[in-house]
């Protein structure tokens, strides 16, 4: 296991690709919860110190990922976030936030997280 990297937050509708992601995450050194739902991220983000996020960009609706994006960097400037969708990379996307294409491998992950 890395060094200790703080707390993330997973936001992804699939059950099955939120416990692929809390292992890759948990062998980069995180604090892992997984949520699949807005209302469950936008309540993690409020109620929790989260130092990176991962979003699905179209959880429960359509760039509902960006929202949440967002609200996360509102409410934390530090914030680490990686956008995540099996479409092409959004054009409305901010610079500031990374994007992983679907699927990716634990070391695209972990490049995405260090760069």
């Amino acid at each position: 296991m890395g060094q200790k990297m703080g707390t993330a937050l997973i936001v992804d509708d699939n059950p099955l690709f939120n416990l692929i992601l809390c292992d890759m995450l948990e062998e980069i050194g995180f604090s892992v919860e997984a949520v699949t739902n807005k209302d469950e991220a936008q309540d993690a983000l409020r109620t929790r110190a989260i130092d990176f996020l991962l979003t699905d960009l179209n959880i429960d609706e359509q760039q509902a990922g960006l929202t949440i994006a967002r609200e996360a960097l509102k409410q934390n400037e530090q914030i680490r976030v990686i956008v995540a969708s099996g479409n092409p990379r959004p054009a409305e996307l901010e610079r500031h936030f990374q994007f992983l294409q679907k699927p990716f491998t634990a070391a695209q992950l972990e490049e995405a997280i260090r760069a």
